[in-house]
């Protein structure tokens, strides 16, 4: 607008415009490009700025400097500016912009408060199959945690899977010989708002510590969980759950989780079983199913500070891609089962689907600082 004002000798302090901050005119988002897109894409242009900007526009440019211009062109400006309004019919590639926090209230006990996800983050979950919540933990708490995962991957254990460099790639069953996961895998932040969306008391089924290491850290291809756990494990139904723990910052560079959304409502998919692109074997679905998905539902990518959470359905159709910059990223995974809905099959080993579905208590709130204090 400044540039038009300039252009046609306008005085700034004449448009409709004055005093309106230019961060507030638009948000581009990264896009993948899908074939309902519309564009351009903005994440959010309110109808008073909307106004302001055609008003600008029809004023300043057409009516005071180009009055031969067709009378229609303000029909043609009012038409394009309705299509850059948010729209629900194009769903392109963005960073996840919907950041609510957890609702919290008191119990009886100060030191454990519940944790409560409010109607709408319900409603979100419910249709796009994932919720992301910024600053579920502080950053010193994922501090301690991100050196304890350093303490584990240095471990030459069967549970710590390395890429083909040799760096880790993912620890599994953390909390049964670390005390800092033991404690996360109790945390009522974690706990408490998966019994609310299940309805019941939870079980471990497994648990990960993810790193996508600088410079090596490989892709996971495109999945659904549930695919692996029902085929390997017999798990009955999809009534569980993921916890994501961001322990580094994850941005657009560093391999950050990209979802489906609203995959999840189309159940569990046909899936080929991939042990050749990666070291570790997957379920993973063909190009074509996920062509179409992403076409119906765009492509979110959850990035965040250090000590967000995002918690997604386990048909939820997700990857990453591998880390070709010099920022690691480290994630914690709990995978949370209803008891009811406990795995019938031992297929695996024990430290990759656990066979312990004795429900998880939650902990008092504060439980990590009892970890920094043993670390002093």
């Amino acid at each position: 607008l400044s540039r038009l004002s300039t252009l046609h000798n306008v005085a700034p302090s004449t448009s409709p415009m004055a005093g309106v901050s230019a961060s507030r005119l638009m948000l581009p988002v990264p896009i993948i490009p899908s074939r309902n897109m519309v564009y351009p894409k903005v994440q959010s242009v309110d109808s008073t700025l909307e106004q302001a900007i055609y008003d600008t526009i029809i004023n300043q440019v057409i009516n005071h400097h180009c009055p031969h211009v067709s009378r229609s062109v303000p029909n043609f400006v009012r038409s394009l500016l309705t299509h850059l309004r948010p729209r629900r019919v194009a769903k392109p590639f963005r960073s996840t912009d919907r950041h609510r926090n957890i609702t919290v209230t008191s119990d009886s006990d100060p030191g454990s408060p519940v944790m409560k996800l409010d109607r709408d983050q319900i409603e979100q979950f419910k249709s796009e199959g994932y919720l992301f919540i910024p600053d579920c933990f502080s950053a010193a708490e994922a501090s301690r945690l991100l050196q304890e995962s350093h303490k584990v991957y240095a471990m030459d254990r069967e549970e710590v899977v390395r890429e083909t460099s040799g760096v880790a790639r993912t620890a599994f069953a953390a909390h049964t010989y670390n005390e800092g996961f033991r404690l996360l895998g109790a945390h009522p932040r974690l706990i408490k708002p998966v019994m609310q969306l299940l309805d019941e008391d939870v079980y471990m089924h497994q648990y990960k510590v993810n790193a996508k290491a600088a410079f090596d850290g490989e892709v996971w291809q495109w999945h659904q969980d549930f695919g692996t756990w029902h085929r390997d494990d017999e798990m009955p139904e999809p009534r569980a759950m993921n916890i994501a723990v961001y322990l580094d910052d994850v941005t657009p560079a560093n391999g950050p989780l990209l979802f489906i959304p609203g995959s999840h409502k189309d159940g569990t998919l046909p899936a080929g079983h991939d042990i050749e692109t990666t070291s570790y074997p997957l379920w993973t679905l063909d190009r074509e199913t996920v062509t179409r998905l992403a076409e119906q539902g765009g492509i979110a990518a959850p990035v965040g500070k250090a000590g967000a959470m995002v918690m997604f359905h386990c048909n939820l159709v997700h990857a990453s891609p591998p880390n070709i910059s010099p920022f690691g990223r480290t994630i914690v995974y709990l995978s949370l089962c209803a008891v009811s809905n406990h795995i019938r099959r031992y297929k695996r080993a024990e430290f990759i689907a656990h066979r312990d579905f004795t429900p998880i208590a939650p902990l008092a709130d504060n439980c990590l600082s009892d970890l920094g204090a043993e670390a002093a």
